[in-house]
This record gives C-alpha cells, sequence and structure tokens, in this order.
C-alpha cells in the first residue's frame, strides 16, 4: 500500500515545490501526512488582466490580502487533494491526518524554523458526504472546516502557527 500511494503521489505535479511524507499506521486504518508547504514568497506577486477594449495586457501587482488570500487558498487545496487521493487509492483507510508545516523565521532566534500551519483529521465516513460531481462549487477552505481542524487564520488568510495532531 505504502508503494502505491508513493507511486501515486509522484505523480503529482504540484505548482510550487510541495513534499510529501506519510506513515500507514494500525495496519493500515489510519494515515498520517506530514507536507512541507511552498512558502507564500514563492507565490505570484502579480496579477494579468486583459480590458474589454483593445489587446494591451495590464500587470497589477497583489495586495498583501490578496497574497493571503491566495496562499490560503493554495495550502488547502494541497490538503484537499492529499486527503482525497488517500481515500480514492487505499479502501482500508478510515482516517487520515494531515498535518502542513512551511519554514518561517522565528523572531527569537532569526533563523528559519517549521511552523505548522494546518493539521485536520477526517473520517471516511465523513468525507463521503462530500460532492464530488460538484467540485467546482466546493471551497476548499469551507470544506476542511467540516472536520477535526486545527487551524489559526485571519479572515484575511493569513496563518499563525498551530500545534499539529
Amino acid at each position: 500500500m505504502e508503494v502505491f500511494l508513493e507511486t501515486a503521489l509522484s505523480d503529482i505535479a504540484w505548482p510550487r515545490e510541495t513534499l510529501v511524507s506519510f506513515e500507514l499506521q494500525e495496519g493500515g486504518v489510519r494515515l498520517v501526512f506530514d507536507v512541507d508547504l511552498p512558502e507564500i514568497e514563492d507565490m505570484p506577486t502579480k496579477t494579468a488582466v486583459v480590458p474589454q477594449r483593445g489587446y494591451k495586457l495590464s500587470v497589477k501587482d497583489l495586495s498583501a490580502t490578496k497574497l493571503q488570500q491566495l496562499y490560503a487558498g493554495h495550502v488547502h487545496s494541497i490538503s484537499f487533494r492529499l486527503i482525497a487521493e488517500a481515500f480514492a487509492l487505499l479502501p482500508t483507510v478510515e482516517v487520515v491526518v494531515l498535518s502542513a508545516y512551511t519554514q518561517r523565521v522565528d523572531p527569537s532566534t532569526g533563523h528559519d524554523a517549521d511552523q505548522y500551519l494546518l493539521s485536520v483529521r477526517v473520517q471516511r465516513s465523513q468525507w463521503g458526504f462530500i460532492n464530488f460531481g460538484a467540485l467546482e462549487s466546493i471551497d476548499v477552505i469551507d470544506a476542511l472546516d467540516r472536520f477535526d481542524l486545527r487551524r489559526a487564520m485571519t479572515k484575511q488568510g493569513a496563518f499563525k502557527a498551530i500545534e499539529p495532531f
């Protein structure tokens, strides 16, 4: 099961560097993910817009809030995708625990340190309530709120460090 999952996950083309490690526990009933997320600094800082008239491309800087919201969506999308892959590929898994972290400067030392941004525990029975036939209408941030979730995030999408499961 581990080799099968590792092969499937290695085929995912993440838009930014995303490192995934995992461990199957309790005879394949529980799966624990540890995800090294891209940093917010790796996200695009500009957006391009084509006006309704003309053919000139307009490139604008993203506001700090828009960048944080973009990053929050990306972080939750990674988590949602990994949980979905796990339940789809491994029928014996009943519980997925996913914890995701990034590297940030620790103000007490000035060195980079791992900081967990979210940690979620999902039961297969709960996951089954998601309508995968309407993925385009699912907000992944709201979707993960349905589960046992540890996350300290402002409405603007700024994360604070948390203790994972």
